[in-house]
Formats: structure tokens, C-alpha cells, sequence
């Protein structure tokens, strides 16, 4: 019976319709050596499951695969569930600081800014000076709340004095 819960093939199982059968492929697939695992891994980003998405991105992260960060930035703006844009911007984090960050910034266009913002503040996490801190300064001013918000917490992130930025942002009249 324990045979069974081991797949034959996880690159096969990716495409499996049952979505245990893909997670546990996900998980075969992290901890593999198998030379293609991290290009099947990132095939199941796109999958049409929140939970699959957010284990793929998770197995990314841990493996840091830096041939997968365009994938994650995409699936970090784009993700339809918080808990997936969220598991794509730690992956980045894990992976890349310095090219996840700036290719962030860059795809942050105002269909995607909000959910830019918010990976931009966990991928920078702990590291100043990976992006241009004026342009998360005329964010902070920017008229949708939830995007002053996200401009708040990256230029916090980003700053070089954290302390003088938290004393500006706290001053902000449009962050109160």
C-alpha cells in the first residue's frame, strides 16, 4: 500500500487531474536530483490549483532555483491568491534579492503595482539600496490607498535608515 503513495514518474504526475497526486509530485520533485526538476517544477506554476501554484513556488524558494525567478515575479504579481503571490515573493527572497527586487520595480505597471509593492517589501526584505527609493517615495502619494500602503512597507523595507524613513512615513499625512 505504501508503493502506491510513491509516484512512478512525478514529471508525469505533474499532469496528474487529481491535485494530491501533483502536490506530492511537487514534493518528490524538491528534493530530487533529477537535472530536469526544477524546469518541471516551474512548468506547475501556472497550474490551474492555488495550492499546487504555492507548492511549486515554495520548492522553487527552497531549492533556489535561479532559473525560475522570471516565473516567480510573474506568478508574484499575477497570482490570483494572496498566499500564492506571497509564497513566489519568499521564494525570490531565497533565490535572488538583487534580480528579484529590481525586475519587481520594473513590472510594476498600475494593473499589477499593489501586488508589486507587496512582494517588492518581502523580497527586500533586510537589504537597502535594491531599488530606486525615489520612486517608492512618489508611490507613498500615490491616490489608491492600497497602493500608498504597499509603497509604505517596500520604501520601509528598502530604506538605508530605516529609522529616519519610519519617522517620514509616520509624519505622511496620506498614510494616516
Amino acid at each position: 500500500l505504501a508503493a502506491l503513495a510513491v509516484p512512478q514518474d512525478p514529471g508525469k504526475d505533474l499532469r496528474s487531474k487529481t491535485v494530491e497526486t501533483r502536490l506530492t509530485a511537487i514534493e518528490v520533485l524538491a528534493k530530487s536530483d533529477r537535472p530536469d526538476a526544477e524546469r518541471l517544477i516551474t512548468s506547475v506554476l501556472v497550474d490551474r490549483d492555488w495550492e499546487v501554484q504555492e507548492r511549486a513556488a515554495i520548492a522553487l524558494g527552497t531549492r533556489k532555483s535561479a532559473s525560475a525567478v522570471k516565473a516567480l515575479v510573474d506568478l508574484a504579481l499575477d497570482g490570483e491568491v494572496a498566499r500564492v503571490r506571497r509564497a513566489a515573493a519568499e521564494a525570490l527572497l531565497a533565490i535572488d534579492q538583487e534580480q528579484g527586487a529590481p525586475a519587481l520595480l520594473r513590472k510594476a505597471k498600475p494593473r499589477t503595482q499593489v501586488a508589486a509593492l507587496e512582494a517588492l517589501a518581502i523580497v527586500a526584505r533586510g537589504r537597502s539600496g535594491l531599488v530606486e527609493a525615489d520612486r517608492l517615495q512618489k508611490l507613498v502619494h500615490a491616490e489608491d490607498p492600497a497602493t500608498r500602503e504597499a509603497a509604505a512597507a517596500a520604501g520601509l523595507e528598502c530604506a538605508t535608515d530605516r529609522a529616519a524613513t519610519l519617522k517620514t512615513l509616520l509624519a505622511e499625512p496620506s498614510l494616516v
